[in-house]
């Protein structure tokens, strides 16, 4: 990697944390081999139950350049959203997932994740990127892995060494 490539993925990689991420990763952009055929076979079995949208797109799914033509670059960020605060034991009370505590995740990656696309519009005028948390046609968690953020588990969230899979994604 040249010189002002590497500055840039460290000027990225800085504000990103800077944000507030605590991860963040990037891939070369390119089509999806195996994950393709896995998805097609996944939805083949009907795995995807009532999800119907799943099977709108996939091409797009499986190919960033169907998204954004000469795109070069899927830029995968993790925010970890654990708490140690623990549930009420009061039976009268009940109990929400840690993830739904706060803000709507949707909206608080989705304007962070345009800020960092500002900066690298900032540093880089020709720059165009489209932002995505649970939003479009993209495989957060195949890009998480090839970003190098984690791996998949067997319950088939992405695992990351320093937060487990307390994490949400968010794809530029």
């Amino acid at each position: 990697m040249n010189s002002r490539k590497q500055k840039m993925t460290n000027e990225i990689k800085r504000k990103a944390i800077e944000l507030g991420f605590s991860k963040i990763g990037i891939a070369r952009s390119e089509s999806l081999g195996k994950e393709s055929s896995q998805l097609q076979e996944w939805l083949a079995r009907g795995y995807h139950a009532t999800m119907s949208w799943m099977e709108r797109n996939v091409d797009k799914r499986t190919d960033p350049e169907l998204i954004l033509p000469n795109a070069k670059s899927v830029i995968v960020i993790a925010m970890n959203y654990y708490t140690p605060v623990e549930h009420s034991d009061d039976d009268k009370n009940g109990k929400i997932s840690r993830y739904a505590w706060g803000d709507d995740y949707h909206e608080v990656l989705h304007q962070r994740l345009e800020q960092l696309l500002d900066y690298i519009k900032q540093q880089e005028a020709t720059t165009i990127g489209k932002v995505y948390v649970d939003t479009g046609p993209v495989m957060e968690k195949i890009w998480a892995q090839r970003a190098g953020i984690g791996w998949e588990g067997k319950h088939t969230n992405v695992i990351t060494k320093e937060y487990g899979s307390w994490v949400f994604l968010g794809v530029i």
